[in-house]
This record gives structure tokens, C-alpha cells and sequence, in this order.
């Protein structure tokens, strides 16, 4: 029988430090008889750090709010109803101090705005000639991997003669690259042009969607067009479009967004090539009111954009309002910063001139009114005995231009957005159909169903559909309301046509001008005589064919002053002439690697001061001395003068109130200009 142990040997030695788990927490002692509660424990917030967008819009309120402390300022946004910024005072004040590098890191790079640290880049020559690149290969619809990256940029170190200690070694660095500039994959599509009505209607199927989460007034679209400012109708001798001085081609572009009742159009985006113009004087064109840009191309970029749409952002912050702003798939407008307040949407490739509202006619009701006043300003020169009528400056072509779109009336833009069917009201009717044909009998008759006529339209323009696939088309169009008797003679008309599609669509225009009050072909975005691809097409726009007319009667009568050399041009030559359709796609085609090292040296020796760029316009021919405020002012006291002798009723006394709201205004200007005199100002150093 072994020895009993000693008892106390055998007890365990007891720990003075817990274990290296978590120990319990004690638990509360429950108090007998307690009522029960519902409240919640309290959690605190975790803060975060804030991106560059959100100081931004930190700072546009203080600027809102001068007169509020920081720590009120630090209690708003805490509480904002639109999402809490957490952050204490003394951040704030750091970030306050450091307010300018914040605002010049905010446009370094594309998603810049998205960040919250700074991005260190130890060569931005090699980066910036690496994105460039990356961008001429979108130009070119490329396709560029992470390897070509790797590839390229080991070619641009050389160029620039990176040493071996500063360059990068892997591929570790592409996923930031990529981040940094927006550079995603994108599904491919087809060819260019290769567009049919099935991509056509499930795009409008998607956008109506889309929209339909949005009031009409919060529905905007925004294009850029290029505008020949400073052309003339007059042809010439020479049998080039467009041939006519050096400045008939001089091209700004402009920008233009609209909502879809045509309740609010946006200010004009104006892009020229220099900072500023000759015309504008010692004033910049932005202290005139225009929203203007520059560049060595007149097109949109990707910096330009960003600029534009993050003051939209902000305005629209202000008003309290969430829109959804659609634009095209141009690379400029691909910019990765998330808007608080705007939805950013992109129209599928080949497709913007059937869905987007500004391409259905708003843009070209613009111009319409520009030229229209462009050639009544040129019968006013003549008859006032002037050697050159259609010279004009910058300013004035600006000014003309922002009238015009001032001038274009919510009706044309209704009517726009309506005719691109890219808003949900198309597709509810649609729905409706389909779900109770029999109930909309009354309320849509069969025979003014424009779904309908646009297969009739087709069937008429088709070489491929023939009379069964029409008959079937219709079926699945109109459901029970297919009436074979109502819709024999519109497709006999087609039939005896014979495949003369000219002949088929005057007849459809004629059945249909019975059934719809108007010429279907005219109204509907089908291309007329085209074998299988619609075009874009424009809706009856009273405005704009009233422009047009006028337009063209004011042609008449300069070609009757012999203002015009040869023939005069068309319509369509001084609305939408050769190379108007370029927007910016050039930016980025270059020959070669050696022109992108070109380019960012050029960029770098600018940045540096070594380089200087001209900002005065060169295009425009302005000799005419410059005249003081006072030395204006005193013309229009001369002025005023002369019309109360002329006393001429018709004119005289209007003229007599503009010349001195002009003068008053000069005044005011002079004023607010003038520098404080000081003691020093009387002496004369020796």
C-alpha cells in the first residue's frame, strides 16, 4: 500500500496573472423585481478618415458659413441628415491650414477625390507618359493588359533615364496605377455603326429604368458639340467644305445640359484655346460670366470634366436635390470620383444618337438660332456700309451663343427628350399593353400606336423583312388589337412600291399624314432608303424648322446683296460641317512613344515656368486700339447727346436708356477698381 501523500503537495499553485484569454466580465447583480427595459447600450463611433471629396464639401459649407466657429462647424456635420462626417476640432483646423495642397492633391489624378492619404509617386514623368499611352490605346479601341503596363513603363524609364535604384521592379505597382486613373475593364461591343433596333430598344428599356427613380426635373443630359463661330454662308470659289478664310475654321466647343421637362438649362461649357482672348481685354472670360476652359485643342478633357461636374455636384448639394446626369461613353467623361449627389450614367457605345435627348435636336436648334442671328447681324453690317460683315470676335460669338440657348424653349427640349424614349413613361404604356390589350383599345387606337408604324417604317426601308415578318411584327406589337383589315393597305402600299424604298416611304408619309397628322418618316429615328441600320432622327420641332426657314430666307436675301461668292450652303453644311463631329478624340492619337515623351517634357517645362504658352487669340484680327473706362464713357455721354438731337421715335429712346445703363455700369465698374490714394503717391522718388 503506497504512502499517502502530503495533501498540501497536491494542490495547484494558484495563478496571479489571468490566462491569455480574455477573462469574463463580472456580471451586474440582478435586482429582484425589476421592471424591464428596452433601452439599447450606447455604442461609440468609430471615426474615420475622410476623403479629399468630403473636406471639399467641408470647406464649400464653412465658405457658406464665415461667421461659424469650428466647433459648431465640427457638431454639423456630425448630425448632417445626409450622411455624418465624424472629426474633431483640431483635425479641422489642420485641415483648414492646409487648405491649399488639399485642393491642388484633389485634381492630381482621376480618383483623386476617392482618396483619403497621399499617393506618392516617385516619377510622374513616367506616369503621366504611361497614362498617356494608356489613353492613345483606348483611342485606337485597344485592348491594353497589366503585362503591357509592366512592358511600357520599362521603356519610359529609359526614355527618361530613370536610375536603376528609382525604378520599380514587379507589377505590384499596377493595381494602384489602375486605381488612381480609372482604368477598368470594360465589356466590349461591336463594331462602330453596328447598331440594329434590339440593342436600340434594350438600352432605352435599361435607361427608363434608371430614370424612372428620378423626377422629371432631376432627369439631365449633358453632350458637347464643335461650333464653327466665326463661319460664313458664303461657299466661295473653292470646292472644299468649310473653305473659306483661316478663321471660318477657327472651332471652340460647348458644352450643353438640360433637364427633361426643360424647366432648368445649365449654364454653357464653353472650351477654347487660350486663356485669354485677345477680345476679352484685361478681363478673363470667367469675370463675363462664361464657364470657360482651355486648351491647345479646344476639346473636352477629362480635368475639364471633372471641374464641371464637381461644382454641379456642389450646387446641387446646396439645393438639396439628387438628379441623374447621362452622358455619352466619350474616355473624357470616364472619371472615378462618386458625386454625392449626382448618378452619373453612361449611354452603351453607338448608340447616343438614337437615345441621347441633346442629339435628337437641342443642339442643333442652337446652332439653327446662332446662324439665324450670325446672318442678321451680317444684312445689318451691309446696310450700314461695312467692308467685312462677317467678321466677329470671340466675345460677341459667346455672347450670340448664350442668347441662342437662352432663346431655346422648354417645349423643344420636352420634345427631345420625349422623341429618344429613354424615360419611363413609354415603357409603363408598354407594359399596360401588354399586361390588358383590351383596356387601352380607346385610350390608344391600333392605327396611332407608334411602336407599330416604326415596324411599317422599317418594313418599308428593309431589303431583308419581308411581308409575313411585318404581319408577325405586328401581331407582337399590337396583341389582340391587330386588326388585319386596318393594316392591309398601309403594307399594300410598300408592296407596290416594288422595292423602291423612296416610293415606299412617300407612300407610308401619305397613309400615315391620315392616321397621325404628320409624315411618320420625319418623326421617327429610322434612316430612310438604309438597308438594315437606323440613323438618328429629329421630332417635329416647330421651333427649330421656324429657325431653319428664317435661316435660309436671310441666306437668300445676303446672296441677293452679293454678299454671297457662288453657291450659297446648305443647310445642313453650316449646321453640321465636315470634322464638327470630332470631340476631343484626337487629344490622345499620337505617332509614336517618342511624341508621348515629347509631350509630358513640354507639360513639365511649362510647370516649371521654362516654357511659356501664348494666351492670346491669334485667329482674330483685333487692331483696333484699346480704350479707357473713362475714354468710353465719354463716348457714350457723346452719344446720348447725338440721339436726343436725331429724335428718332423708333429707335433713338431705347438706344438713349442702353447708352446709359452702359455708362452706369462703367462707373460702378471704375469704382470698385479704383486703389486707395496714399501719402506716397504724391511724392516722386528722386
Amino acid at each position: 500500500m503506497p504512502a499517502e501523500r502530503n495533501t498540501d503537495e497536491r494542490k495547484r499553485k494558484v495563478r496571479t496573472e489571468h490566462a491569455p484569454y480574455k477573462p469574463r466580465k463580472p456580471q451586474k447583480e440582478k435586482v429582484k423585481n425589476q421592471p424591464k427595459s428596452s433601452a439599447q447600450p450606447v455604442q461609440k463611433k468609430k471615426r474615420d478618415h475622410l476623403t479629399l471629396y468630403d473636406w471639399l464639401q467641408v470647406f464649400a459649407w464653412i465658405d457658406d458659413h464665415p461667421n461659424v466657429s469650428q466647433d459648431k462647424v465640427v457638431a454639423h456635420f456630425k448630425n448632417c441628415a445626409t450622411g455624418a462626417l465624424v472629426f474633431d476640432q483640431s483635425t479641422l483646423s489642420r485641415r483648414l491650414r492646409n487648405r491649399a495642397d488639399i485642393e491642388a492633391r484633389s485634381k492630381s489624378f482621376a480618383n483623386a477625390l476617392s482618396t483619403k492619404r497621399v499617393r506618392v509617386v516617385t516619377r510622374p514623368d513616367v506616369e503621366r507618359a504611361l497614362f498617356l499611352w494608356v489613353k492613345h490605346m483606348e483611342a485606337k479601341r485597344e485592348t491594353v493588359t497589366g503585362a503591357m503596363l509592366v512592358a511600357k513603363r520599362g521603356k519610359y524609364k529609359k526614355e527618361f533615364n530613370v536610375p536603376e535604384d528609382e525604378r520599380l521592379s514587379g507589377d505590384g505597382w499596377v493595381p494602384g496605377f489602375k486605381k488612381a486613373h480609372n482604368i477598368k475593364e470594360y465589356r466590349r461591343h461591336g463594331e462602330a455603326g453596328s447598331v440594329d433596333l434590339e440593342a436600340v430598344a434594350r438600352e432605352r428599356e435599361r435607361m427608363q429604368a434608371i430614370l424612372g427613380k428620378f423626377a422629371p426635373r432631376d432627369r439631365f443630359n449633358f453632350d458637347e458639340t464643335s461650333f464653327f463661330a466665326f463661319a460664313s454662308p458664303d461657299r466661295g470659289l473653292a470646292t472644299e467644305a468649310m473653305s473659306g478664310k483661316k478663321k471660318d475654321k477657327f472651332r471652340i466647343t460647348i458644352g450643353v445640359a438640360c433637364n427633361a421637362d426643360g424647366s432648368e438649362k445649365l449654364p454653357l461649357l464653353f472650351i477654347g484655346r487660350y486663356a485669354k482672348p485677345r477680345c476679352f481685354g484685361s478681363h478673363p472670360p470667367r469675370e463675363h460670366g462664361f464657364d470657360y476652359h482651355h486648351n491647345r485643342n479646344a476639346w473636352m478633357t477629362m480635368v475639364i470634366f471633372d471641374e464641371w461636374l464637381r461644382k454641379l455636384d456642389i450646387k446641387f448639394g446646396k439645393e438639396k436635390r439628387r438628379i441623374c446626369l447621362t452622358v455619352d461613353n466619350f474616355s473624357a467623361h470616364y472619371i472615378d470620383y462618386e458625386p454625392r449627389n449626382i448618378r452619373l450614367e453612361f449611354f452603351e457605345p453607338n448608340l447616343t444618337s438614337y437615345v441621347q435627348p441633346c442629339d435628337a435636336g437641342i443642339i442643333r436648334t442652337i446652332k439653327a438660332l446662332y446662324r439665324k442671328a450670325f446672318c442678321l447681324r451680317a444684312v445689318e453690317l451691309d446696310e450700314a456700309d461695312e467692308p467685312d460683315i462677317y467678321k466677329i470676335n470671340l466675345l460677341e460669338a459667346m455672347l450670340m451663343v448664350q442668347q441662342a440657348w437662352d432663346a431655346v424653349d422648354a417645349k423643344t427640349i420636352s420634345n427631345c427628350w420625349r422623341h429618344a424614349k429613354i424615360q419611363p413613361t413609354d415603357a409603363l404604356t408598354t407594359a399596360v399593353v401588354q399586361a390588358n390589350p383590351a383596356a387601352v383599345t380607346a385610350s390608344i387606337p391600333a392605327t396611332k400606336d407608334m411602336a407599330a408604324w416604326d415596324v411599317v417604317l422599317l418594313f418599308a426601308t428593309s431589303d431583308e423583312m419581308r411581308l409575313p415578318q411585318a404581319e408577325e411584327k405586328l401581331r407582337d406589337v399590337l396583341g389582340v388589337r391587330y386588326v388585319e383589315e386596318e393594316w392591309q393597305p398601309v403594307l399594300k402600299v410598300v408592296m407596290d412600291a416594288e422595292n423602291n424604298q423612296q416610293k415606299a416611304v412617300k407612300g407610308i408619309d401619305q397613309v400615315s399624314q391620315t392616321h397621325l397628322g404628320f409624315e411618320i418618316s420625319k418623326h421617327r429615328p429610322d434612316n430612310i432608303g438604309s438597308s438594315s441600320t437606323p440613323t438618328k432622327g429629329r421630332p417635329p420641332l416647330p421651333q427649330l424648322q421656324s429657325a431653319e426657314e428664317d435661316l435660309m430666307k436671310v441666306v437668300q436675301d445676303l446672296k441677293a446683296r452679293r454678299r454671297i461668292i457662288g453657291a450659297p450652303l446648305t443647310l445642313e453644311e453650316m449646321l453640321n460641317p465636315v470634322g464638327g463631329d470630332e470631340i476631343g478624340e484626337r487629344e490622345f492619337h499620337f505617332e509614336d512613344d517618342d511624341e508621348i515623351v515629347a509631350r509630358v517634357r513640354h507639360e513639365q517645362a511649362v510647370a516649371r515656368g521654362e516654357v511659356i504658352e501664348l494666351d492670346s487669340e491669334d485667329e482674330e484680327d483685333d487692331d483696333h486700339p484699346r480704350l479707357s473706362t473713362r475714354e468710353i464713357m465719354d463716348l457714350c455721354t457723346q452719344l446720348e447727346r447725338a440721339c436726343i438731337s436725331e429724335n428718332d421715335p423708333e429707335t433713338s429712346l431705347d438706344f438713349l436708356h442702353g447708352l446709359r445703363r452702359f455708362r452706369i455700369h462703367l462707373r460702378r465698374r471704375e469704382a470698385m477698381g479704383a486703389k486707395q490714394t496714399t501719402l506716397t503717391n504724391w511724392f516722386k522718388p528722386n
